[in-house]
């Protein structure tokens, strides 16, 4: 019993002297005090740091990133086929002639009809002109002497058929131009001053106002012609027939009441029309690579819009790819572009695309070409055209695509007349994991 109490005043006395030892240590020494505790247990461990947590994983399961830079092609440039042209609304005429790319000429064709469908000459004092406008959206090439003849159709636009650019429109016209002057106004507008011929034979028969169907019997449209070839340089009009500043205009004047005024009446290009693109490659540089040994990689590769040339270029040596794992992080395709005189820089693209042939004989775009990774554009500073081909890399390997080519074309082909020659030191780097 003495014993008993001896301890519990023992314990008492113990916890007073612990209580009042902790009061006098502050929250900062306690926390000194358990970081040396945890630093000392750690050191002693047997182990080294560097070594905790090796040769958990195999040595063949681990993920190695490499790149790969050694893929080299075969290209070939070919001679492009005819694009569709019917009904556009844009169409490019003139002539000009590249050293490197031979000659180009440019015409369209295209039906017109009135504003309005009723007989607006009744009261008519005099026909003062008929004058046809053409707005000018882009201008390529040097500013020369080119002229033009406007000629009426004497066969329709049909509805049902389709138009190329090579659907020759010389066919289609008579041998007599029907404009008396022709006019460049600052690059922007085309201006032909119509004949009497023609004018008459929009104002002396009520009846074609009628309806479409009347005018057109009557009415079968008109056709501009580039006329004077050119030897060098020469110059093309890109015309935006959708412009309401694309019109044929009737200047005349009518009598209201005792005063004479002077009207316009005015016919857009709303009904059919097509472009007809002649491209010859006689004489210019691209004629030798056309037509040489099709067997010998080309050394230059030449592309135009509108139907010219594009080349074709192909991966060698694919199948060292197959039978080894691997996975398709990036492909990076890069092609240099040649510093030649261009004569013009605004003949030169500032985008590339490709195409390919599908397991179905199909014309398609590579499927990179819709992401937002896919580039094309110029690096003006390198001078050179970068694309990311990743996915499209990655199928050809799958076994999803068997075509081991890829066409090289210019974005809006069927736009704008332009050219570009790359240089054929093409580099592709892959980044691939291989494990």
């Amino acid at each position: 019993m003495l014993t008993q109490i001896f301890m519990i005043k023992f314990f008492k006395k113990l916890m007073t002297t612990l209580q009042s030892l902790l009061q006098k240590i502050s929250i900062k020494n306690i926390l000194v005090l358990i970081l040396f505790i945890s630093f000392t247990t750690f050191i002693s461990c047997e182990e080294e740091i560097s070594s905790l947590g090796e040769n958990l994983i195999p040595e063949s399961d681990i993920i190695q990133i490499d790149t790969i830079t050694n893929i080299t092609f075969t290209n070939y440039v070919r001679k492009g086929d005819s694009i569709y042209t019917k009904s556009k609304g844009q169409y490019n005429i003139g002539e000009n002639f590249n050293s490197f790319f031979g000659e180009f000429d440019g015409r369209f064709a295209s039906q017109f009809f009135p504003l309005n469908f009723s007989y607006p000459f009744e009261n008519t004092v005099s026909i003062d002109s008929l004058v046809l406008y053409l707005q000018v959206d882009s201008a390529f090439g040097i500013q020369n002497n080119t002229e033009f003849r406007v000629y009426e159709l004497d066969s329709a636009i049909l509805d049902s058929k389709d138009y190329y650019s090579n659907t020759e429109i010389e066919s289609m016209i008579p041998n007599t131009a029907i404009n008396s002057s022709y006019q460049n106004s600052g690059d922007t507008l085309l201006i032909f001053k119509l004949n009497d011929y023609f004018l008459q034979k929009l104002i002396s028969n009520g009846d074609i106002y009628e309806d479409k169907t009347s005018f057109s019997e009557e009415i079968k449209g008109l056709a501009i012609i580039p006329s004077n070839p050119t030897e060098n340089n020469g110059q093309i009009f890109n015309i935006n027939l959708n412009s309401n500043i694309s019109r044929v205009t009737l200047h005349y004047k009518e009598e209201n009441e005792a005063n004479i005024d002077t009207l316009t009446y005015n016919y857009y290009f709303e009904g059919q029309s097509f472009g007809q693109y002649k491209i010859n490659f006689e004489g210019a540089e691209i004629n030798h690579f056309l037509q040489n040994n099709s067997e010998i990689s080309d050394s230059l590769i030449f592309i135009e819009t509108l139907g010219g040339a594009y080349s074709t270029i192909i991966f060698n040596d694919i199948n060292e790819w197959e039978d080894f794992n691997y996975s398709i992080l990036k492909a990076e395709l890069t092609i240099p572009k040649v510093n030649f005189e261009y004569s013009d820089n605004s003949f030169s693209p500032q985008r590339l695309f490709f195409t390919y042939t599908d397991n179905n004989d199909n014309l398609r775009q590579v499927e990179d070409y819709n992401g937002s990774y896919f580039g094309g554009t110029l690096n003006e500073d390198s001078n050179y055209f970068s694309f990311d081909i990743s996915k499209h890399f990655r199928n050809i390997l799958n076994g999803e695509i068997n075509d081991t080519s890829l066409d090289v074309r210019i974005v809006n082909n069927s736009t704008y007349p332009l050219r570009v020659i790359l240089q054929n030191n093409i580099s592709l780097k892959v980044t691939y994991t291989k494990h």
